[in-house]
């Protein structure tokens, strides 16, 4: 998510070296208010209650830096452009590597689980060199937690 939004920028210098994980609250909260929840969000008279409404639905998960600016791009109506900001930095696939084929069960919940979080395609591979453990692929990151990565660094 780039930070064009003026209160994206604001919400950079509070945080200031905890923006990253801000950004990735803003992000989750977005990415699960609805459309009908976006309205509600809006028809909402004042700032308050929109950051009551907002602890109401994420429990308290969100820090109030978050909030506030979730509020604020609510009363400016701007969740639609942080969104489409969202789905510009977002994958189009990610690629799950592991030593052998995973079970259909665990297939569909990791399908679910990340589709519904980034829009992004899921493709499963195999690659018997890993040992055990996966490796995934999204964009231009990689995160591996392999059995040859460990033998790799002893």
């Amino acid at each position: 998510m780039s930070n064009t939004n003026p209160l994206i920028q604001a919400l950079q210098e509070v945080t200031g070296e905890k923006f990253p994980l801000a950004r990735e609250h803003l992000a989750f909260a977005v990415r699960h208010i609805s459309k009908e929840r976006e309205r509600t969000l809006v028809s909402c008279k004042t700032l308050r209650e929109k950051k009551e409404l907002l602890s109401s639905w994420f429990g308290g998960y969100l820090a109030p830096e978050v909030e506030n600016t979730i509020a604020l791009l609510a009363e400016e109506e701007g969740l639609e452009a942080v969104r489409r900001e969202m789905r510009m930095d977002e994958p189009e696939e990610i690629r799950i590597t592991t030593a052998k084929k995973l079970g259909e069960e665990t297939r569909s919940w990791i399908r679910k689980e990340l589709g519904e979080a980034t829009g992004a395609s899921i493709i499963f591979r195999e690659d018997p060199t890993l040992l055990g453990g996966v490796r995934i692929n999204a964009g231009d990151k990689e995160v591996e937690n392999s059995l040859r990565q460990r033998l790799a660094h002893i």
